[in-house]
């Protein structure tokens, strides 16, 4: 294995734990976002979009 090689590896290695960690990130906001959204909805309350 080359140098060049073992750089390739390692900043894929890099770029799939960057990805992994902000997709999980996204999936936890995108899940509080929703349930804010259903519980304004049990309570009718109306939206406020600015």
């Amino acid at each position: 294995m080359t140098s060049f090689n073992l750089l390739l590896w390692i900043a894929a290695g890099f770029t799939l734990q960057l990805a992994t960690y902000f997709g999980i990130n996204f999936w936890r906001h995108w899940q509080g976002y929703q349930a804010l959204r259903n519980r304004d909805a049990e309570l009718n309350l109306p939206l406020q979009i600015y």
